[in-house]
């Protein structure tokens, strides 16, 4: 298995892989950030550069509130605009299952 890429995108799914990753692993928390980090890539990876000179590394339950501050930001709003333009157009299950993914 992989260690999941970061790039900026979806920081609460990125959240939740590598949760899963460290515990599938066995992974000590005192390297979560370390690791996680190695794989951030793009948008991510310049925003870590940024942090790192401002910021000491702290708890892994502080990082992931950093890193969601910074990119869940814009998935907000776009899931908010995505929601309100929501509109049935086929079945009620495709129409749920579209509202419980945004």
């Amino acid at each position: 298995m992989q260690f999941p890429i970061f790039d900026g995108t979806d920081p609460k799914v990125w959240k939740d892989n590598y949760k899963s990753y460290f515990e599938l692993y066995s992974l000590p928390e005192g390297m979560w950030i370390t690791s996680a980090t190695l794989h951030f890539k793009e948008n991510a990876a310049k925003w870590y550069q940024a942090y790192k000179q401002t910021h000491t590394l702290g708890t892994w339950a502080q990082f992931c509130e950093a890193v969601e501050e910074e990119f869940g930001a814009d998935d907000l709003r776009a899931a908010m605009n995505e929601l309100l333009e929501l509109k049935q157009t086929t079945t009620v299950e495709e129409y749920t299952t579209k509202f419980q993914a945004l």
